[in-house]
């Protein structure tokens, strides 16, 4: 039934990541493997197959960005929370913001709030999604002048 295919289908996912993580360490043994996930684990699992609390325990990544889009501080937070609590996950969960997508559009102070509440967590860094002219002539500079400025 239903849960039969959802698992079939997360193990295909699976096994295809394992498959692509072995020949990249082959091949390039120093590149980094990421993936960009959904937020919300574990039913993310069922709805598209993307098991990565298990990819994390398998060590088949080298860090996830999932894609935390939404306006909601507290539930940006509670998405990095949930994620960054996964076993293996320390050091390897790196957050999609939101700049403009179609979950949310956040103006440069939004964006500022997201980031700080991932350094909070500890998390390594942060990944801006996307990259557009309004980003690149509005919100990188500000970023640059405080939040990401070299010390």
């Amino acid at each position: 039934g239903d849960f039969q295919f959802q698992k079939f289908r997360a193990d295909q996912i699976t096994s295809f990541l394992a498959e692509v993580r072995k020949d990249l360490r082959a091949v390039a043994p120093n590149m980094k493997l990421s993936v960009a996930v959904w937020p919300s684990y574990p039913q993310v699992v069922k709805s598209i197959g993307q098991d990565y609390g298990d990819w994390l325990k398998r060590d088949l990544v080298d860090f996830l960005c999932p894609m935390n889009y939404t306006a909601d501080l507290d539930e940006f937070r509670r998405f990095c929370q949930t994620q960054n609590a996964l076993p293996g996950a320390r050091g390897k969960i790196i957050p999609g913001i939101a700049a403009i997508a179609n979950e949310a559009e956040l103006p440069a102070r939004e964006i500022i709030r997201q980031v700080n509440a991932g350094r909070e967590m500890g998390l390594p860094g942060f990944v801006l999604f996307k990259l557009d002219h309004v980003v690149a002539e509005h919100v990188l500079p500000l970023l640059s002048a405080g939040l990401t400025k070299d010390n």
